[in-house]
């Protein structure tokens, strides 16, 4: 979340070693400074350091404060508004370019700053976005130059996917309309069919079942089994073929074994960060702030995007994109038996609705042991499940 008034007003980080911690709060504590937590990290040499977030002018206070009283502390980090603009004054491009971006946002009339569709169902909108784009209307074109008729043919031109679009501009907003082209629905291929059974189990329930039944409820049936036939008929009458249809559920067994190593790898984050901002404006993306220095040689990214949000009306086309740099050490750890089996429990059940997406557990049989450096799950899971699979009847049909 984006602190209007800390970046305002500006403030430092600050950090002192673990062991003098309690001497500089409670000297702190005399002076009347007030002063933030924010963490803790792991120094070069392996010291353990203590952050602070105060005001700048509670930073000089801090500063002259320690050392009266001999207490070793640093600036980590200055930020906020009053250190950008003092930055900005050094580099008088950037200065050119904010006075350059205000002029933008007070042509900012002539442009489209949202783009709403209607209509879609089976469209998304990016999809539609997309061809929007390549026709000329995107979000920070010049509405003055649109040519509305023509960017409409041109859209029914490059998409199959829509049979009619009506855009219209509405001050800054392109309000556009369309309608999907009808899919006819596909006829089946398939004239005759038979259900067969794909695994072992035992019948429990017929549902909405079209065609000749061949098992009967309760009955064991194997894998490949013929549960339910497209054909009627016999030697004395006529034959008659159909399309069988529907579930047919039983009770199933199915085997699992699960192992999880006792060590793995695990990440240990350090507390070092790096931090990009970019100003995001309209479809444009400019770099304002960013720690100096390579990367990290692991770490986690998070990338984020505030746009503005002008009295809760809705989002501007404008924000600010954070991308954070987070360290961390990969170290090696060793679960014990109970870890173990909660991560193999986690993973047979995960291995199970994978397979059986539509499965009801009715019972099951788990067993575990420590087996060397791996820790095994043996599972038996009982459930009720649809074992019907459609297979064509090939129908060799001569005059």
């Amino acid at each position: 979340m984006i602190r209007p008034f800390l970046y305002l007003l500006g403030y430092c980080v600050m950090s002192v070693s673990e062991a003098r911690c309690a001497d500089l709060v409670n000297a702190l504590s005399r002076a009347g400074i007030v002063y933030h937590v924010i963490g803790s990290y792991n120094d070069s040499d392996g010291s353990r350091r203590i952050r602070l977030r105060v005001t700048p002018f509670s930073a000089m206070r801090i500063s002259v404060l320690c050392e009266s009283i001999g207490i070793e502390i640093r600036i980590d980090q200055k930020a906020g508004l009053p250190f950008l603009l003092s930055r900005l004054m050094k580099r008088p491009g950037l200065v050119v370019g904010a006075v350059l971006c205000c002029f933008i946002i007070i042509l900012s009339g002539r442009v489209l700053w949202d783009i709403r569709i209607e209509g879609n169902n089976t469209v998304p909108d990016e999809r539609i976005m997309t061809v929007l784009k390549e026709c000329g209307v995107s979000v920070g074109c010049d509405k003055t130059e649109l040519d509305i008729d023509s960017v409409e043919n041109r859209f029914l031109i490059r998409s199959d996917e829509i049979s009619w679009i009506s855009v219209n501009v509405i001050g800054t907003v392109a309000e556009v309309e369309v309608r999907e082209i009808a899919v006819a629905e596909e006829k089946p291929d398939i004239v005759s069919s038979n259900l067969v059974a794909t695994k072992n189990g035992i019948v429990a329930e017929f549902d909405k079942v079209k065609g000749n039944i061949q098992v009967t409820l309760g009955e064991a049936v194997s894998e490949g089994q013929l549960l339910v036939g497209g054909m009627y008929g016999s030697d004395t009458e006529a034959l008659r073929f159909v399309r069988s249809s529907g579930r047919v559920m039983a009770l199933c067994e199915s085997e699992y074994s699960i192992a999880v190593p006792m060590n793995f790898e695990k990440k240990v984050y350090t507390g070092e960060q790096k931090i990009k901002k970019s100003l995001i404006f309209f479809e444009k993306e400019v770099k304002f702030f960013g720690n100096s220095g390579n990367l990290y040689a692991t770490c986690d990214t998070i990338d984020t995007v505030e746009y503005f949000n002008l009295f809760g009306l809705g989002e501007l086309p404008f924000g600010i994109r954070t991308v954070r740099y987070v360290e961390y050490e990969t170290q090696t750890a060793t679960r014990s038996e109970n870890e173990a089996y909660e991560q193999a429990n986690f993973l047979l059940w995960q291995k199970f609705f994978e397979d059986c997406p539509e499965a009801q557990m009715v019972g099951k049989r788990i067993s575990g042991r420590k087996e060397g450096e791996e820790y095994i799950l043996n599972a038996t899971v009982e459930s009720i499940e649809n074992i019907a699979k459609e297979v064509e009847i090939e129908l060799n049909i001569t005059g």
